[in-house]
């Protein structure tokens, strides 16, 4: 039997997923992100996909 997703719990993965997507692609093209005339470290996007990949598969195995 198929389960019904809720549309919040969808938007959450993908947004997770998304955001995730963003920091690898940043670490592979090595993007450099300025704040107030501060670069921000290459290894902050590695800790960013860590946990944003980590909190979108969490969030989509509770949703099953």
């Amino acid at each position: 039997m198929r389960e019904i997703v809720k549309p919040f719990t969808t938007i959450a993965v993908v947004a997770f997923a998304v955001i995730c997507l963003v920091h690898v692609l940043r670490i592979i093209f090595g993007w450099e992100v300025v704040i107030d005339h501060n670069v921000v470290p290459i290894w902050i996007s590695g800790v960013g996909a860590l946990l944003s990949g980590l909190l979108a598969v969490m969030v989509w195995k509770e949703s099953r």
